[in-house]
């Protein structure tokens, strides 16, 4: 990380305040304060992770310092060797184990909650809806979507009656899928003719 932070303070340009206070400026004009003494940035990731922003190591290449001198003593050879300087004991088998004289603490048990458990996750209010999701009426007639049976342009001339007969037949076709187009524009038409001289 500190090597990806001198390479990217090349691209800084710093210029000296009051005291231990610097101004570095990135190619987009964005200007950062950095207190050396203070061992602060505005951007904050010096003060995180205690190791030198590009902003900072762009003071020290200024001041000609080494960035290495002001990395933590947490990131040293010495603090990671007394991370692992401990010793683990062996465990034995567990059936050599002590037995457990106390009460065993049982997980809580699960509570369900009273009414219909929730399949879809709640969406928060600026999430928008699901891609591709439509909520578009399809008419039980025609199967075509953006109306229902009743406001159907191809059944608007037929009565109720006959727009149940319509729906029985087909469904009793609706199996036989290679006669759906042909058995559909029969039964238009009969019903066409049936309404036109007032047969049913």
């Amino acid at each position: 990380m500190l090597d990806t932070n001198e390479k990217e303070e090349k691209k800084l340009q710093v210029s000296h305040g009051r005291g231990d206070w610097y101004e570095a400026v990135d190619k987009y004009g964005k200007k950062f304060l950095v207190s050396v003494a203070d061992v602060m940035c505005d951007c904050g990731m010096w003060q995180i992770s205690v190791l030198p922003c590009m902003h900072a190591i762009a003071v020290f290449m200024y001041r000609k310092e080494f960035a290495q001198d002001y990395v933590h003593w947490y990131y040293s050879k010495e603090a990671l060797k007394m991370t692992y300087n401990g010793t683990i004991n062996p465990i034995p088998d567990e059936s050599r184990w002590p037995i457990y004289q106390f009460e065993i603490i049982e997980q809580p048990m699960k509570r369900t909650k009273v009414g219909r458990s929730k399949k879809n996750k709640r969406r928060a209010t600026n999430e928008s809806c699901a891609s591709g999701a439509t909520f578009s009426k399809r008419c039980t007639a025609c199967h075509e979507i953006g109306h229902n049976n009743l406001t159907c342009p191809r059944l608007r001339p037929m009565n109720a009656a006959q727009v149940r007969l319509h729906q029985h037949m087909w469904l009793m076709f609706a199996p036989k899928r290679v006669h759906i187009l042909i058995l559909e524009g029969v039964f238009l038409m009969v019903a066409y003719f049936c309404v036109r001289f007032g047969k049913i």
